[in-house]
């Protein structure tokens, strides 16, 4: 007849301290998945760079490792701005924009976010758009979000506010944006929405190029200076003549 196996005190409590350690762990994974998959990109990035830099000729240096890499493609999208235009990935195109995500009931993050959008749109150079996608695109219909524009201040020439269906804009800032976002069935007024609080910069082909906390004004000081240089750098150098000995 088989014995059964029985386990010390010390050895049940080794086990139960382990069950707490793997639940603790795996909450906080699920707690932090946007922080990790930013820094997976980062870290994926990093070592492009690197591969890079070791494959590079003789002589280039450091100079192979380029400031604000791509994190990202946003994908295509269809969605309906305030002014109850369609607005597609391909009419921004050709201009950097910054994206967020916001919605009308929200009061945590949305206004300090929108907040400092207000100042993003006086301080970036005219042709940096600002778009915010709603997070909650059920309630935030093109009319709410007009009313909700001209409380921002927005300046609408450069200030898109877009909404659509749920899905979409669900998947377009989940696998596209690679961010957080959730519905709260059973959240209070005003937190309807879990959502990433963060700012990502778009360049002209479509590409994320940097994610910024918008609470954080070191961050939001980060983000005007990659914007300035970014943009700047895309700009057509002017030529100087040059002058020949012969002249």
């Amino acid at each position: 007849m088989a014995s059964v196996r029985r386990f010390s005190p010390f050895q049940k409590g080794v086990l139960a301290f382990g069950l707490v350690v793997v639940v603790a762990g795996c909450v906080w994974v699920f707690q932090n998945r946007e922080t990790l998959a930013t820094a997976c990109l980062n870290t994926v990035n990093g070592i492009s760079s690197k591969i890079a830099h070791m494959n590079a000729p003789f002589g280039i240096g450091d100079t192979v490792q380029p400031k604000n890499p791509v994190l990202g493609v946003v994908p295509d999208f269809s969605l309906t701005e305030r002014s109850g235009r369609t607005v597609e990935k391909s009419d921004l195109l050709g201009n950097f924009w910054l994206a967020s995500f916001v919605f009308t009931r929200c009061n945590t993050s949305c206004p300090v976010a929108v907040t400092a959008l207000g100042e993003l749109q006086r301080d970036l150079p005219e042709s940096v758009r600002l778009v915010s996608f709603s997070v909650d695109p059920e309630h935030d219909s093109p009319e709410v979000l007009a009313e909700y524009a001209e409380r921002a201040g927005a300046d609408l020439t450069r200030w898109l506010f877009l909404t659509g269906e749920k899905t979409s804009v669900y998947k377009t800032i989940r696998e596209g944006f690679h961010l957080s976002v959730q519905g709260n069935d059973d959240g209070a007024t005003g937190s309807e929405v879990t959502h990433s609080p963060r700012f990502a910069l778009v360049d002209p082909k479509g590409r994320i190029r940097g994610y910024y906390d918008s609470a954080d004004p070191v961050d939001l000081i980060r983000l005007r200076d990659d914007a300035k240089r970014l943009y700047n750098k895309s700009q057509p150098q002017e030529l100087v003549p040059r002058v020949s000995a012969m002249d």
